[in-house]
Protein backbone atom coordinates (compact mmCIF):
# COMPACT_ATOMS: atom_id res chain seq x y z
CA UNK A 1 0.00 0.00 0.00
CA UNK A 2 2.87 2.40 0.79
CA UNK A 3 4.40 1.72 -2.61
CA UNK A 4 1.11 2.50 -4.35
CA UNK A 5 0.79 5.79 -2.44
CA UNK A 6 4.36 6.67 -3.33
CA UNK A 7 3.70 6.05 -7.01
CA UNK A 8 0.53 8.15 -6.85
CA UNK A 9 2.47 10.86 -5.11
CA UNK A 10 5.12 10.77 -7.86
CA UNK A 11 2.45 10.89 -10.60
CA UNK A 12 0.73 13.86 -8.97
CA UNK A 13 4.09 15.62 -8.69
CA UNK A 14 4.80 15.13 -12.40
CA UNK A 15 1.35 16.36 -13.31
CA UNK A 16 1.83 19.39 -11.09
CA UNK A 17 5.13 20.22 -12.75
CA UNK A 18 3.53 19.82 -16.16
CA UNK A 19 0.71 22.14 -15.12
CA UNK A 20 3.27 24.70 -13.91
CA UNK A 21 5.21 24.51 -17.15
CA UNK A 22 2.05 24.84 -19.22
CA UNK A 23 0.92 27.74 -17.10
CA UNK A 24 4.27 29.50 -17.51
CA UNK A 25 4.30 28.95 -21.28
CA UNK A 26 0.63 29.82 -21.83
CA UNK A 27 0.20 33.40 -23.00
CA UNK A 28 -3.37 33.47 -21.68
CA UNK A 29 -2.41 32.59 -18.08
CA UNK A 30 -1.86 35.74 -16.00
CA UNK A 31 -1.71 34.08 -12.47
CA UNK A 32 1.53 34.79 -10.65
CA UNK A 33 4.10 31.96 -10.49
CA UNK A 34 4.34 32.12 -6.72
CA UNK A 35 0.65 31.51 -6.19
CA UNK A 36 0.71 28.38 -8.35
CA UNK A 37 3.83 27.14 -6.62
CA UNK A 38 2.22 27.65 -3.22
CA UNK A 39 -0.85 25.67 -4.18
CA UNK A 40 1.29 22.85 -5.51
CA UNK A 41 3.39 22.83 -2.35
CA UNK A 42 0.21 22.65 -0.32
CA UNK A 43 -1.05 19.71 -2.38
CA UNK A 44 2.31 17.98 -2.04
CA UNK A 45 2.29 18.51 1.71
CA UNK A 46 -1.23 17.18 1.91
CA UNK A 47 -0.17 14.10 0.00
CA UNK A 48 2.82 13.63 2.28
CA UNK A 49 0.59 13.91 5.33
CA UNK A 50 -1.85 11.48 3.81
CA UNK A 51 1.02 9.11 3.08
CA UNK A 52 2.11 9.29 6.70
CA UNK A 53 -1.42 8.64 7.89
CA UNK A 54 -1.72 5.70 5.55
CA UNK A 55 1.60 4.28 6.77
CA UNK A 56 0.39 4.56 10.37
CA UNK A 57 -2.84 2.80 9.45
CA UNK A 58 -0.84 0.09 7.70
CA UNK A 59 1.33 -0.35 10.80
CA UNK A 60 -1.75 -0.61 13.01
CA UNK A 61 -3.32 -3.11 10.61
CA UNK A 62 -0.14 -5.20 10.52
CA UNK A 63 -0.10 -5.32 14.33
CA UNK A 64 -3.74 -6.33 14.35
CA UNK A 65 -3.04 -8.99 11.73
CA UNK A 66 -0.19 -10.37 13.86
CA UNK A 67 -2.42 -10.40 16.95
CA UNK A 68 -5.29 -12.01 15.08
CA UNK A 69 -2.98 -14.57 13.45
CA UNK A 70 -1.45 -15.46 16.82
CA UNK A 71 -4.86 -15.72 18.40
CA UNK A 72 -6.18 -17.87 15.56
CA UNK A 73 -3.17 -20.17 15.79
CA UNK A 74 -3.74 -20.61 19.51
CA UNK A 75 -7.41 -21.32 18.95
CA UNK A 76 -6.59 -23.78 16.19
CA UNK A 77 -4.01 -25.52 18.37
CA UNK A 78 -6.52 -25.63 21.20
CA UNK A 79 -9.17 -27.09 18.90
CA UNK A 80 -6.63 -29.58 17.54
CA UNK A 81 -5.80 -30.62 21.10
CA UNK A 82 -9.49 -31.04 21.91
CA UNK A 83 -9.99 -33.08 18.75
CA UNK A 84 -7.01 -35.28 19.60
CA UNK A 85 -8.39 -35.89 23.08
CA UNK A 86 -11.82 -36.62 21.64
CA UNK A 87 -10.24 -39.02 19.14
CA UNK A 88 -8.40 -40.83 21.94
CA UNK A 89 -11.69 -41.25 23.80
CA UNK A 90 -13.38 -42.49 20.63
CA UNK A 91 -10.54 -44.93 19.89
CA UNK A 92 -10.75 -46.20 23.46
CA UNK A 93 -14.51 -46.65 23.12
CA UNK A 94 -13.96 -48.34 19.76
CA UNK A 95 -11.49 -50.80 21.31
CA UNK A 96 -13.95 -51.56 24.11
CA UNK A 97 -16.72 -51.98 21.55
CA UNK A 98 -14.57 -54.36 19.51
CA UNK A 99 -13.80 -56.43 22.62
CA UNK A 100 -17.48 -56.53 23.55
CA UNK A 101 -18.37 -57.38 19.97
CA UNK A 102 -15.87 -60.24 20.00
CA UNK A 103 -17.30 -61.55 23.27
CA UNK A 104 -20.83 -61.27 21.91
CA UNK A 105 -19.84 -63.07 18.71
CA UNK A 106 -18.27 -65.88 20.75
CA UNK A 107 -21.40 -66.11 22.90
CA UNK A 108 -23.52 -66.06 19.76
CA UNK A 109 -21.46 -68.89 18.26
CA UNK A 110 -21.74 -70.88 21.49
CA UNK A 111 -25.47 -70.25 21.55
CA UNK A 112 -25.72 -71.38 17.93
CA UNK A 113 -23.86 -74.59 18.77
CA UNK A 114 -26.02 -75.16 21.84
CA UNK A 115 -29.13 -74.42 19.79
CA UNK A 116 -28.02 -76.87 17.09
CA UNK A 117 -27.34 -79.48 19.77
CA UNK A 118 -30.75 -78.89 21.34
CA UNK A 119 -32.39 -79.11 17.93
CA UNK A 120 -30.63 -82.44 17.29
CA UNK A 121 -31.67 -83.67 20.73
CA UNK A 122 -35.24 -82.58 20.06
CA UNK A 123 -35.19 -84.34 16.71
CA UNK A 124 -33.81 -87.48 18.34
CA UNK A 125 -36.42 -87.22 21.08
CA UNK A 126 -39.17 -86.81 18.50
CA UNK A 127 -37.90 -89.85 16.61
CA UNK A 128 -37.69 -91.76 19.87
CA UNK A 129 -41.20 -90.70 20.82
CA UNK A 130 -42.44 -91.71 17.38
CA UNK A 131 -40.77 -95.10 17.76
CA UNK A 132 -42.22 -95.56 21.23
CA UNK A 133 -45.66 -94.55 19.99
CA UNK A 134 -45.34 -97.05 17.15
CA UNK A 135 -44.23 -99.76 19.60
CA UNK A 136 -47.05 -98.84 21.95
CA UNK A 137 -49.56 -99.00 19.12
CA UNK A 138 -48.15 -102.35 18.07
CA UNK A 139 -48.33 -103.64 21.63
CA UNK A 140 -51.86 -102.38 22.00
CA UNK A 141 -52.83 -104.16 18.80
CA UNK A 142 -50.97 -107.32 19.81
CA UNK A 143 -52.69 -109.54 22.37
CA UNK A 144 -50.41 -110.10 25.34
CA UNK A 145 -50.37 -111.73 28.72
CA UNK A 146 -48.69 -110.62 31.93
CA UNK A 147 -46.48 -113.28 33.44
CA UNK A 148 -45.29 -112.99 37.04
CA UNK A 149 -42.41 -115.18 38.21
CA UNK A 150 -41.84 -115.90 41.85
CA UNK A 151 -38.77 -113.92 42.89
CA UNK A 152 -38.27 -115.69 46.20
CA UNK A 153 -35.94 -118.28 44.70
CA UNK A 154 -32.29 -117.45 45.19
CA UNK A 155 -31.56 -117.90 41.49
CA UNK A 156 -31.58 -115.78 38.38
CA UNK A 157 -34.52 -116.62 36.20
CA UNK A 158 -34.93 -116.42 32.45
CA UNK A 159 -37.82 -116.86 30.07
CA UNK A 160 -37.95 -119.10 26.99
CA UNK A 161 -40.70 -118.73 24.43
CA UNK A 162 -41.08 -121.82 22.26
CA UNK A 163 -43.28 -121.90 19.13
CA UNK A 164 -43.37 -123.99 16.02
CA UNK A 165 -41.04 -121.64 14.14
CA UNK A 166 -39.14 -119.66 16.77
CA UNK A 167 -37.12 -119.99 19.93
CA UNK A 168 -36.67 -116.81 21.98
CA UNK A 169 -34.88 -116.21 25.28
CA UNK A 170 -35.33 -113.19 27.56
CA UNK A 171 -33.51 -112.11 30.70
CA UNK A 172 -35.44 -111.87 33.94
CA UNK A 173 -35.94 -108.10 33.52
CA UNK A 174 -36.70 -108.41 29.78
CA UNK A 175 -33.82 -106.03 28.94
CA UNK A 176 -32.06 -108.67 26.83
CA UNK A 177 -33.89 -110.75 24.24
CA UNK A 178 -32.20 -113.33 22.03
CA UNK A 179 -33.81 -115.00 19.06
CA UNK A 180 -32.68 -118.34 17.60
CA UNK A 181 -34.71 -118.35 14.41
CA UNK A 182 -33.82 -120.85 11.73
CA UNK A 183 -35.98 -122.92 9.43
CA UNK A 184 -35.21 -126.17 11.31
CA UNK A 185 -36.11 -126.60 14.99
CA UNK A 186 -33.08 -128.82 15.63
CA UNK A 187 -30.77 -126.07 14.34
CA UNK A 188 -32.51 -123.62 16.68
CA UNK A 189 -32.00 -125.97 19.60
CA UNK A 190 -28.31 -126.47 18.79
CA UNK A 191 -27.76 -122.70 18.67
CA UNK A 192 -29.54 -122.35 21.99
CA UNK A 193 -27.47 -125.17 23.53
CA UNK A 194 -24.24 -123.52 22.36
CA UNK A 195 -25.29 -120.29 24.05
CA UNK A 196 -26.61 -121.97 27.20
CA UNK A 197 -23.36 -123.92 27.83
CA UNK A 198 -21.75 -120.64 28.92
CA UNK A 199 -24.45 -120.05 31.59
CA UNK A 200 -24.20 -121.06 35.26
CA UNK A 201 -26.63 -123.90 36.03
CA UNK A 202 -26.24 -123.35 39.79
CA UNK A 203 -27.45 -119.74 39.74
CA UNK A 204 -29.81 -119.66 36.74
CA UNK A 205 -32.99 -121.46 35.79
CA UNK A 206 -35.52 -121.09 32.97
CA UNK A 207 -39.29 -120.88 32.72
CA UNK A 208 -40.37 -122.29 29.37
CA UNK A 209 -43.51 -120.70 27.92
CA UNK A 210 -44.82 -123.17 25.37
CA UNK A 211 -47.31 -122.23 22.70
CA UNK A 212 -49.42 -124.95 21.09
CA UNK A 213 -47.42 -124.82 17.86
CA UNK A 214 -44.20 -125.54 19.79
CA UNK A 215 -45.46 -128.35 22.01
CA UNK A 216 -44.25 -131.18 19.75
CA UNK A 217 -40.76 -129.71 19.51
CA UNK A 218 -40.65 -129.36 23.30
CA UNK A 219 -41.85 -132.88 23.97
CA UNK A 220 -39.73 -134.57 21.27
CA UNK A 221 -36.35 -132.83 21.69
CA UNK A 222 -36.12 -129.51 23.52
CA UNK A 223 -37.08 -130.82 26.99
CA UNK A 224 -34.37 -133.49 26.92
CA UNK A 225 -31.78 -131.07 25.50
CA UNK A 226 -32.25 -128.42 28.19
CA UNK A 227 -32.37 -131.10 30.88
CA UNK A 228 -29.07 -132.51 29.67
CA UNK A 229 -27.56 -129.05 30.05
CA UNK A 230 -28.34 -129.30 33.79
CA UNK A 231 -30.77 -126.39 34.18
CA UNK A 232 -33.73 -126.37 36.52
CA UNK A 233 -36.83 -125.55 34.53
CA UNK A 234 -40.44 -124.64 34.91
CA UNK A 235 -43.04 -124.83 32.17
CA UNK A 236 -46.31 -123.20 31.31
CA UNK A 237 -48.64 -123.17 28.34
CA UNK A 238 -49.75 -119.87 26.81
CA UNK A 239 -52.18 -119.13 23.96
CA UNK A 240 -50.73 -118.98 20.49
CA UNK A 241 -51.88 -115.43 19.85
CA UNK A 242 -50.57 -114.05 23.14
CA UNK A 243 -47.15 -112.52 23.69
CA UNK A 244 -45.09 -112.11 26.87
CA UNK A 245 -41.94 -110.45 25.46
Amino acid sequence: MASVIGILFFVVLLMSLEIVENAADSPDNRQPHETVKAEIDAQIQALINRRQDVLKEIEVLEKQIIIVSTKDDQDILSEIGQCERALKVLYSQLDMTQVKTKDLLEKLENNKQMYSKKVRQCDESEHRISDLKAQLAEQMNTPSVSYIIDGKLDMTRGLIELTGNSLRVASHDLTTILEFNTSDHRSRERLFATWAKNRDTHSEYFVILIKPSGWNDYENSFMSRITELGFDIGTDLIPEEKGVF
